[in-house]
């Protein structure tokens, strides 16, 4: 594993200017800002290193093997000892809305320019660098949009909306010598353009003045980008650049209220397809590519309930439910498994649970003075997701025997609050059963039995002031 410590950020003041032009056909907006930001950061990757090598040397100093299973090396730090910055951050966004009802067109274009990630160096202290790297990565992403609602009758409305879009991506890696130098290109340029046509579409049909029906479909990606150059002991080629990954979702739904107002129901069926998933593909080597790996499905449900069981007595439930889940299967340049299909979705040591479901009774008293005192009640359970996970796969690269997905969750807080004129003076208890369970579990390494976890915050109780003017 590793650690890092991070300085305070820098950041420059961030300027921003808007101007509006009123026209005779339409309002134009220009907006324009500029984002200055920096850190310094250095990570230790001895553990990391160890695991990689093994019984090896690294810069001239051995490895001193503790058991079998597990080696110690001495302590590699990759070091960033100049300020790390995002760039200049230039967006001019203008917008063009019509003067017409329930119609908007934007123009966009926006720059983000990020030329320096200045000094990547791993070294054994008091040695030579192992690794040296300096990456100048330029983004710039220019867009038009547009959206407007036809009201074909007086309860049937199609809502159409789309997006085009440029992005673009420029890269260049320079690096020194060293262990993990070995095979990489002094200098190496790498490119990425794509021009992504992202539409939308809703018909809505508002069947009577308390029940309205809905169908949506849209589209949404993520940009694609540039890889850092890997040493010839990866043995991978042609991994420069990885492309967009792409959303279709599709949600059914209906809005509806009955007894007077009084009940509000709010149920949704959703489908959503994820292709061309970049991925992170971890190598034999140590190091790491991102590709376009895999597809993944998510269906599932939503279903909002508020009911004003009396004047005083609010109750509201959401229940959720998702199925996300791999519907292909992915592997590395050498065969071993990324993702197959079946397993739940994973980021990290992070898996959704299938269920969640909330619920929240709150309670108003009216007092004579005319003053108001609420309580209000909060559970808040997760179901565990039983879908098997790629980490579990002893052939898989990110093998973590140790790393499972949450168990069932149950969260309970009270609060209660007093509202006299402008004061809202509050007495809360978060956590009121003090659950503590373990969540979040990261194994240290695949062949040890030490685990990270997170967990809720302990038993809270505390009070709050609010005064509104």
């Amino acid at each position: 594993m590793s650690s890092s410590r991070s300085s305070a950020d820098r950041s420059c003041p961030e300027p921003s200017i808007k101007v509006e032009a009123p026209l005779s056909f339409a309002t134009l907006t220009f907006d324009a800002s500029y984002v200055e930001r920096g850190f310094n950061e250095t990570q230790d990757l001895g553990t990391l290193n160890c695991a990689i090598f093994g019984a090896a040397t690294l810069s001239g100093l051995p490895f001193r093997v503790r058991s079998p299973t597990f080696l110690q090396a001495p302590r590699v730090r990759i070091c960033r000892p100049t300020l790390l910055r995002s760039g200049w951050r230039p967006t001019q966004p203008i917008h063009l809305s019509p003067g017409l009802p329930d119609s908007t067109l934007i123009i966009a274009s926006s720059g983000t320019t990020k030329p320096s990630l200045p000094l990547s160096r791993s070294s054994v202290p008091r040695a030579n660098p192992v690794f040296y790297a300096n990456q100048y990565v330029w983004d710039d992403q220019y867009a038009a949009f547009a959206q407007v609602d036809l009201h074909v009758t007086s309860q049937f409305t199609v809502t159409l909306g789309a997006r085009q879009e440029i992005a673009q991506t420029h890269q260049r890696n320079f690096s020194g010598t060293g262990l993990f130098n070995s095979g990489v290109p002094i200098e190496a340029q790498s490119s990425e353009r794509e021009t992504p046509f992202l539409p939308k579409a809703t018909l809505s049909h508002q069947l009577t003045p308390s029940d309205m029906v809905y169908a949506s479909a849209s589209k949404g990606l993520r940009v694609g980008g540039g890889n850092n150059g890997l040493p010839t002991l990866c043995a991978v080629n042609d991994t420069a650049t990885y492309n967009a990954d792409y959303l279709w979702s599709y949600e059914l739904g209906t809005k509806d209220r009955f007894f007077g107002g009084r009940m509000q129901v709010d149920p949704s069926v959703f489908h959503v397809r994820w292709s061309q998933i970049q991925s992170a593909v971890l190598l034999a080597c140590g190091l790491s590519y991102t590709a376009n790996l895999g597809t993944a499905d998510s269906d599932g449900f939503d279903l909002a309930l508020q009911v004003m069981v009396t004047d005083q007595l609010r109750v509201d439930l959401n229940v959720g439910y998702a199925d996300a889940r791999y519907v292909s299967n992915a592997y590395t340049p050498n065969g071993l498994p990324l993702s197959i299909k079946g397993d739940a979705i994973q980021a990290l040591n992070v898996v959704n649970p299938s269920w969640d479901v909330s619920t929240s009774p709150n309670y108003t008293f009216n007092l004579a003075s005319g003053d108001k005192v609420q309580v209000r009640a909060q559970y808040i359970d997760h179901s565990r997701n039983n879908r098997p996970v790629i980490t579990g796969d002893p052939l898989a690269p990110a093998y973590a025997p140790l790393d499972v997905p949450d168990p069932p969750t149950h969260l309970a807080n009270l609060r209660a609050d007093y509202m006299t004129g402008a004061f809202d003076w509050g007495l809360y208890l978060n956590n009121a059963f003090n659950s503590h369970p373990l969540l979040g579990a990261l194994q240290d390494t695949p062949t040890s039995n030490l685990t990270t976890h997170s967990t809720f915050r302990p038993r809270t109780l505390g009070v709050s002031a609010n005064y509104s003017f």
